[in-house]
């Protein structure tokens, strides 16, 4: 379920997680996996941390670190958008 709060930009520990369209197995027959590995490459540049993550077929869970002054919805955004594109 969709939550769309805005979190702010003082940092933290987040708990993410998004699913494929109606559970459909779209990262893997997409092979999407290959452009997280290099989402998670580009955001570390920018100060965040990957703490733990789980890939599967139909969904996407991160246990993300995220520096004061980013935004995790920004950086979820832009996994999204780089997802889309990436396929």
């Amino acid at each position: 379920m969709a939550t769309h709060k805005d979190q702010g930009s003082h940092g933290g520990h987040f708990f993410c997680t998004f699913s494929c369209w109606r559970w459909l197995p779209l990262i893997e027959e997409t092979g999407l996996y290959d452009h997280l590995y290099a989402w998670m490459h580009r955001i570390r540049e920018k100060g965040c941390l990957i703490t733990g993550f789980v890939f599967m077929p139909d969904h996407v869970h991160l246990l993300v670190f995220v520096p004061p002054g980013l935004r995790i919805n920004t950086i979820l955004s832009n996994l999204k958008r780089f997802a889309a594109y990436g396929c």
